[in-house]
């Protein structure tokens, strides 16, 4: 049976927020995103998901508009290849996504932004027609496809995307380093750019029985807002789980506000399985009541309810129980190789270690978690005085008498590691705070 009777792509959705010192300067968003449903001949159908981040200043003074133009043309490109490239022949996609999509796009996009150029030039009554110039409208692109029995995407600059749920959160691609340029991401304006797009391209088949996953996409500003990597991808588990348009909208307003300051898009999509479950429309999530302190953004507050919010049932179509033991150790030795992280990384998590410890958290759910939420089941696998985990086992625990306020040890730890947990279970021996109404942007 092929993996399009398996399962299938879940309408996807995508949100462009204005960055925080964008609106205080009163500057235009220069970032822009878009999602289209197209249909191949045969019947077939392929979602298009394009993120896209305008350079801003005043070099690209049109890069606004640059970046519309970017996920705009690139829509029009892919919907005409669609009607020549059966989707079921992923040897052509593969062409595509490297070769033939990116030389399309590049033309298609230089006439357009051309052509706009020429219509501003008329339209403000310039009579001395400055010479057009491609990088006033300089951006990058991403792309994201999804057909029935695979997804690739491609592209150019510094866009992420990253894997949620099957098998754990994974960052499957990001701009490397440019080498012997000053400019700090590849560009549709730069004359070397049709030669960037191929280190991004990629397609990758499902394969039959996947379990639910979801992609993610996103402007480089959503990664710069988030202190670690590990950060990263916990906030995309939780905005996957977020569906709710306002609700998306205003937590990345606080996240570019608390962050990075800059511009944010995202788009989305979900795979899930048939195998007779529905995982029924698309619905606001309801986050819990809980405290946040004064000064506390939003975007700190995101993180430190990842566990919480999956827990609730943001994102909870993809759980699956599996043995959290390789993922808690891969963890410890992901903490480990940067010990100066550790305390930073674990305060984040001050409200998880408080309702572990007062037992409004279940401790369970976070290990059967492990994969959608790595750094919530270390903390819960180092909860003390408890018994060992159900699945660890006799040999692997070393577990202190009950009663004691020791952690439980971790697999893979280190000295480090090991003392900041234990003063994080210390500290957070009692709640926090009493628990008050949240803000707008977080009510059920």
């Amino acid at each position: 049976m092929s993996s399009a009777a398996e399962g299938r792509w879940l309408p996807a959705w995508h949100c462009t927020v204005i960055g925080a010192a964008h609106r205080r300067r009163q500057v235009v968003c220069q970032d822009f995103s878009l999602v289209r449903q197209l249909r191949a001949p045969s019947g077939g159908r392929l979602q298009l998901l394009a993120v896209a981040d305008g350079h801003g200043g005043e070099r690209y003074r049109c890069s606004d508009s640059g970046s519309r133009l970017a996920c705009e043309q690139a829509a029009e490109v892919v919907e005409a290849a669609l009607q020549s490239a059966p989707l079921d022949h992923l040897p052509t996609w593969e062409r595509l996504l490297a070769e033939g999509l990116p030389d399309a796009i590049q033309t298609r996009w230089l006439q357009a932004i051309q052509l706009h150029w020429q219509q501003q030039q008329v339209h403000e009554g310039n009579g001395d027609r400055q010479p057009f110039c491609s990088s006033f409208y300089g951006s990058t692109l991403g792309l994201l496809l999804l057909a029935p029995t695979w997804w690739g995407c491609t592209g150019l600059g510094d866009w992420d995307l990253v894997r949620v749920g099957g098998g754990g959160n994974r960052l499957l691609s990001e701009e490397a380093e440019l080498p012997g340029t000053g400019e700090a991401t590849a560009s549709l304006c730069l004359s070397e750019a049709r030669t960037r797009w191929v280190e991004r391209a990629q397609l990758r088949a499902i394969p039959a029985s996947c379990p639910p996953f979801a992609l993610l996409i996103s402007t480089d500003g959503v990664r710069k807002s988030c202190a670690t990597d590990g950060d990263f991808l916990e906030l995309c588990s939780q905005m996957v789980g977020i569906q709710d348009p306002r609700q998306l909208e205003e937590g990345l307003a606080e996240i570019s506000a608390a962050g990075s300051g800059d511009d944010l898009s995202i788009a989305v999509g979900r795979w899930f399985p048939a195998a007779g479950q529905t995982p029924g429309p698309r619905r606001a999530v309801t986050l819990p009541v809980v405290s946040r302190p004064p000064g506390v953004p939003l975007a700190l507050l995101l993180l430190l309810l990842v566990p919480v919010g999956l827990a609730m049932g943001a994102a909870a179509w993809w759980a699956r129980p599996t043995d959290p033991l390789p993922v808690i150790q891969n963890e410890a030795e992901r903490l480990c190789r940067d010990p100066g992280l550790i305390a930073g990384t674990l305060t984040q998590r001050r409200q998880q270690f408080s309702q572990l410890r007062d037992g409004s958290s279940d401790r369970q759910l976070l290990l059967a978690r492990a994969a959608q939420d790595p750094l919530g089941a270390l903390i819960a696998w180092s909860r003390p005085a408890l018994p060992p985990p159900p699945v660890a086992e006799p040999s692997q625990g070393t577990m202190s008498p009950s009663g004691s306020e020791q952690p439980f040890p971790l697999p893979a730890s280190c000295p480090a590691l090991d003392q900041a947990l234990a003063l994080q279970w210390r500290t957070h021996a009692r709640p926090a705070s009493p628990p008050v109404v949240p803000p707008p942007g977080l009510r059920p």
